[in-house]
């Protein structure tokens, strides 16, 4: 009787067919796991902008602030500059398209009174986004993403309307 001390050559190839059948089975799921987390990431954010735009306008109405269309003049005071995270600057009733309007909502700042500026050539890293803005508009950009600008969330404000989309296409 012969004793077996090791795999025949037919074993380890079929072992290796086989874990190359599982490889190419299981990669390309893995290759659109980052997409998909992206993804996710943008719709997260775009349901807490949302949330925070609703949450601001609802205390708008019940704290019975003027909706100050083509004002935004809501600070406690005259000091605020872009990234005070103490007050909520209002535009036709919901936050401003700004830092210190859908910026400060996102961080749970509260509505008072006053005047603010903004100073649009600061660059803020808000988690993953990197967030840019526009006359009347802020968008958040998946910084890592292949194309960050086509994998994005905007939040309008003209003081009539407000929009807010996203798109991930570029994710």
């Amino acid at each position: 009787m012969r004793s077996h001390l090791g795999f025949t050559l037919i074993e380890l190839v079929v072992s290796f067919v086989i874990i190359g059948i599982l490889a190419i089975a299981v990669l390309p799921l893995y290759m659109h796991m980052q997409r998909d987390a992206r993804i996710a990431a943008v719709n997260g954010l775009q349901g807490a902008v949302r949330s925070a735009d609703a949450l601001v306008a609802a205390a708008v109405i019940a704290k019975g602030l003027n909706r100050q269309s083509g004002s935004g003049t809501v600070y406690h005071s005259g000091s605020a500059l872009a990234g005070d995270s103490t007050a909520i600057r209002i535009y036709g009733g919901h936050p401003d398209s700004q830092l210190d309007g859908i910026g400060n909502a996102l961080q749970g700042a509260r509505i008072g009174f006053g005047h603010g500026r903004n100073n649009a050539s600061v660059t803020v890293i808000y988690g993953a986004f990197t967030v840019r803005w526009s006359p009347n508009n802020v968008r958040w950009e998946y910084t890592s993403a292949p194309t960050p600008a086509a994998c994005m969330v905007s939040y309008s404000n003209d003081g009539n309307a407000v929009s807010i989309a996203s798109t991930v296409s570029g994710c």
